[in-house]
């Protein structure tokens, strides 16, 4: 058995070719010796051998002993090359996970930075809304709606290119834990890091989806929607600071690790840290600190899971509510035959306003339908209405009044107007409803004259605005909504 032992140390060595090639002689030429010893095989005399071939099998051992010697000498030295090589690539491997960390770590404290930064409110904002309240109050509330849409959207794209500049380097992870297993260091900690980077980067992704989902939801005075918005980006935001700052404490521990065990961390980690302003703590700390932190960050993970689950069922009730509340509003803006001419004018507008340009559309067509058999004007009226609808968006307009009616020598005709002119500004006042006409009206200036502007349409069926000039007072004309 001693023997096997002995034979099984020097195997190893074997896979050297000077060794190798030493063995098969050392077994070659000592197999020959012993035979020849024995007798086995004859001793050649000098007239039966040639001497070549009795100078190499009385050298051949020799050169067999020294071969495998040569063998043994190289494989050494290849044995201590491999370790230097070795211990270079632990010491490299162990500055990769140095700066590797050290980086994400430094990015993860950004991306917490710009997150804050996008979601602080936004005072130009309400400054912009003072203004357009002042200048515009009819269209307040609508044109707030899609400026917040506009610039959530904005803010979006912004916040996802501040991350993209601040990376999370989750795909060298596979490669870095291979290589810290060929140099035998312990991978455990570093692969817990990288897996809960992919958990941090799942939660980046659900807070976009939830800025989506806000930006798409936000409606102008909705005190319950907007209640609800801001639960969601507060929680989607502290789901993500606290899936970072696990990241950040596990990395934490492989630092310290570093530190303690290989006797390794370079000077500006620690300054490193210091620079953090979104992470804590700001130093390294041991283990049992950190399984303490980490214990109750992952209370708190739970807590925001069921937080989470509650806030999505209540989504869902908001949705239905609101299902129900479209369902009767669908209802009272359906045409019916006893509506009166104002009510189908009235719903049509409403269609429009909701953004359901087809059916605005096709309520216009339906007021020709009922009421051109009683009034000569209503068809007139339905086909401008039409047309007024479909291109409105491209106007850049709100809405306006229609002139059905103009009186012989009034002062509506001196200036130029005709029946199917639609008024939209009166004394620099938008005109999108009568109210607004009225108001108008009654808070113009002391002035022989006030400037309009109107729609009229061509023989194509577009419309171009028109400005002029008209005595102030009665206009001599008959206005309806449109």
């Amino acid at each position: 058995m001693e023997e096997y032992k002995f034979f099984e140390k020097i195997v190893p060595y074997l896979n050297n070719p000077f060794s190798l090639t030493g063995f098969v002689l050392f077994l070659f030429f000592g197999i020959h010796k012993i035979l020849i010893n024995s007798g086995i095989i004859p001793t050649l005399s000098k007239r039966e051998g040639s001497k070549a071939i009795q100078v190499l099998l009385r050298y051949g051992f020799i050169i067999a002993i020294i071969t495998i010697l040569a063998g043994f000498f190289y494989a050494g030295l290849q044995n201590v090359f491999d370790v230097k090589r070795l211990e270079k690539k632990i010491n490299e491997a162990r500055q990769l996970v140095d700066s590797e960390v050290l980086a994400n770590i430094s990015n993860i404290d950004n991306r917490l930075g710009y997150v804050k930064e996008a979601l602080e409110p936004d005072d130009f904002a309400k400054e912009l809304n003072k203004v357009r309240e002042k200048i515009a109050p009819s269209i307040k509330k609508q044109f707030a709606t899609g400026y917040n849409q506009l610039i959530a959207e904005q803010q979006i794209t912004s916040l996802r290119q501040a991350m993209n500049s601040s990376p999370l380097r989750i795909e060298f992870g596979q490669s870095l834990i291979q290589n810290l297993k060929e140099s035998g260091i312990d991978p455990v900690k570093v692969n817990k890091f990288y897996d809960q980077l992919a958990e941090v980067q799942r939660a980046t992704e659900s807070l976009f989806d939830t800025l989506s989902y806000v930006a798409s939801t936000s409606v102008q005075d909705d005190k319950k929607q907007s209640d609800y918005n801001n639960r969601r980006i507060n929680l989607a935001f502290n789901i993500l600071k606290n899936r970072s700052v696990i990241a950040y404490v596990q990395g934490l521990q492989i630092l310290k690790d570093l530190k303690d065990n290989y006797k390794y961390i370079p000077d500006n980690a620690i300054n490193k840290l210091k620079l953090l302003k979104n992470l804590e703590p700001i130093q390294l700390i041991n283990d049992a600190q950190a399984n303490t932190l980490l214990d109750r960050l992952v209370d708190r993970s739970e807590k925001f899971g069921l937080e989470k689950a509650a806030l999505l069922e209540e989504g869902k009730q908001l949705r239905n509510a609101k299902l129900e509340q479209y369902k009767e509003i669908n209802e009272l803006l359906k045409i019916k035959s006893t509506d009166s001419w104002s009510e189908v004018v009235g719903k049509a507008i409403s269609l429009r306003q909701l953004g359901r340009i087809t059916e605005a559309v096709a309520a216009f067509s339906r007021y020709g339908e009922m009421f051109s058999k009683t009034d000569p004007t209503a068809y007139h009226y339905s086909t401008i209405a039409q047309k007024f609808t479909i291109q409105l968006g491209m106007l850049s307009l709100e809405g306006g009044i229609y002139i059905y009616h103009i009186d012989k020598g009034s002062k509506a005709r001196q200036a130029g107007l005709k029946v199917g002119d639609i008024l939209v500004s009166y004394w620099e006042k938008d005109i999108s409803n009568m109210n607004d006409f009225v108001s108008a009206l009654k808070n113009a200036p002391r002035s022989d004259s006030i400037e309009i502007t109107y729609l009229r349409m061509d023989k194509n069926g577009r419309f171009y605005k028109k400005v002029t000039t008209i005595p102030k007072g009665d206009l001599g004309a008959g206005f309806m909504p449109i």
